[in-house]
């Protein structure tokens, strides 16, 4: 095999260690909180069926900002492969989608409203849709080949494509990181907001 061979075998095995250990960290979780709402649903469903709704809102809206948190890192692996590899279909990179398209788009726009009084809610749509543009940007630069006459100018265009990836990609992960910030920001609110608080909030 070629040195590039090689490298892009590693780069496969790499990307399923990725996936695995990615999986193994999600199945991992702490299920004490929800033990917790689970006792609180019991104890309540005979005294106040309101309370009961409220309980459920919250443990399922917890639910889904954890899903929207681990789909994310998923996908963000996804596009470190992208860039390693340096090719669209060797990396199986997911198409762009608009921002509102997207599995956290649509919870956003959804059941994420009910939440919209939260004070850095119009933040997240920001930094949620520069996370998108970001991507693209990324993407577009691997969709086209590159283009050179002699083997040195293509090295080159290559050379200058992983660079400018590898620069989007530090602004992909800080962008990244403040949606993370915000979001547990939100869920460590979210399961100390007493029911009356919760109640008032989305009525």
């Amino acid at each position: 095999m070629s040195d590039l061979e090689n490298e892009i075998e590693r780069l496969i095995s790499e990307k399923k260690r990725i996936k695995e250990k990615l999986s193994e960290n999600f199945n991992d979780k702490d299920d004490s909180h929800d033990d917790n709402l689970k006792i609180s649903i019991e104890k309540s469903t005979e005294s106040n069926p309101i309370e009961v709704d409220i309980i459920k809102f919250k443990k399922e809206t917890l639910k889904q900002l954890a899903d929207a948190k681990i789909g994310h890192k998923k996908w963000m692996s996804y596009v470190q492969i992208l860039i390693a590899l340096g090719d669209i279909q060797s990396a199986n990179a997911e198409i762009p989608v608009n921002y509102t398209m997207c599995d956290f788009g649509v919870w956003y726009y959804g059941h994420g409203q009910l939440l919209n009084e939260y004070d850095r809610f119009d933040e997240i749509e920001e930094i949620h849709q520069e996370v998108h543009d970001t991507y693209l940007k990324i993407y577009n630069l691997y969709k086209n080949p590159l283009k050179g006459s002699l083997l040195k100018s293509l090295k080159k265009a290559e050379f200058n494509r992983q660079e400018n990836a590898e620069k989007l990609a530090i602004v992909l992960k800080q962008h990244s990181k403040t949606l993370f910030e915000i979001l547990n920001d939100m869920s460590d609110r979210l399961k100390k907001m007493s029911n009356e608080k919760l109640t008032e909030m989305i009525s």
